[in-house]
């Protein structure tokens, strides 16, 4: 954990990865979790109904969207 923001219904955490990359992380203050700190190492895991795909930027400046995500029907 690289930075800590306490939002008032969430707090933000900045993880970085064992690659190097940062990833933004909002947990619910519901009081059921501990807080976590600077310097704390931390597991990330997330549902996949709760991610959502963001556009990458192409090398000409244009937005292409994201691949669709794959999901089973019920």
């Amino acid at each position: 954990v690289t930075d800590v923001s306490f939002t008032g219904l969430s707090t933000q955490y900045v993880v970085r990865t064992g690659w190097g990359q940062d990833l933004a992380v909002f947990a619910q203050n519901d009081g059921t979790d501990a807080a976590a700190h600077r310097g704390d190492e931390v597991v990330v895991a997330w549902r996949p109904e709760h991610a959502f795909p963001l556009r990458e930027e192409s090398p000409a400046g244009t937005s292409e969207p994201a691949p669709a995500l794959a999901s089973a029907a019920p």
